[in-house]
């Protein structure tokens, strides 16, 4: 379950970080971190949390193991971009 209020969309992410043990990953500029957000979810998974913590972002993400992969749908990638992770 995930209940946050006027959380960050990175204290969301952390959260589903330390419930599932996944890392994730993630580019800095293309996720509104600071982007506040209030989620009230039980009894979903993984991919129905992040559906809802990263919704009107423009975002795609994808579950490889025990990783989680966020980026932009439309993405640049003729440019090289600092890349954040949150690792257990």
């Amino acid at each position: 379950s995930l209940h946050l209020k006027n959380a960050s969309v990175k204290q969301a992410l952390e959260e589903i970080k330390n419930q599932t043990g996944y890392s994730v990953w993630f580019n800095t500029e293309d996720v509104a971190l600071t982007k506040k957000i209030t989620v009230s979810i039980s009894d979903k998974t993984v991919q129905q949390a992040l559906d809802v913590v990263l919704k009107d972002q423009n975002l795609t993400y994808e579950l490889t193991g025990n990783t989680i992969r966020i980026r932009k749908l439309a993405a640049d990638n003729s440019k090289q971009k600092t890349i954040f992770m949150l690792s257990c």
